[in-house]
């Protein structure tokens, strides 16, 4: 799924793409990702943390899964998931994942702990910093979809 508004490309579905192995300690989900062949594609990686929780809907009430309406993921689970940067005061033990389910976002975990992963292409910015989630506008109007099928 590419995101115009970023750049990006997410796995449409991240299950389907890793039917074995849907979740991994954190020193596991980075080379898992590298080694991903989703959609037939080579150059995926784990995403940074202000790249996942730009997928991150804040309007979402707990419990439900924190993706926009009418988002086009399919099986993303109302779980954690791993992004690519540690917590820099704790490195090697604490990182960043992102927590799909309402209002909880973003969060820390013991780089031990297994959490899903979700791999994206594209961008590669080495900026490790916060920034604000933004939420999707997924409009049916096709002019102001920011996500677009891509069969990944």
């Amino acid at each position: 799924m590419l995101d115009r508004e970023t750049g990006l490309v997410w796995e449409r579905d991240p299950v389907t793409a890793h039917p074995f192995n849907t979740s991994a300690n954190w020193g596991n989900a980075k080379p898992f990702c590298v080694q991903a062949m989703t959609g037939g594609r080579a150059g995926w990686r784990l995403p940074f943390i202000h790249e996942l929780a730009s997928l991150f809907d804040t309007s979402v009430a707990f419990p439900l899964l924190a993706l926009p309406a009418g988002h086009p993921f399919l099986n993303v689970v109302a779980g954690q998931y791993w992004s690519a940067t540690e917590q820099a005061s704790f490195p090697g033990v604490v990182a960043f994942a992102v927590k799909f389910q309402g209002k909880l976002g973003v969060l820390t975990e013991l780089e031990t702990s297994a959490e899903n992963v979700w791999c994206v292409r594209g961008g590669g910015s080495l900026c490790n910093t916060i920034k604000s989630p933004r939420v999707l506008n997924l409009a049916a109007k096709s002019e102001q979809i920011d996500l677009e099928a891509k069969n990944v």
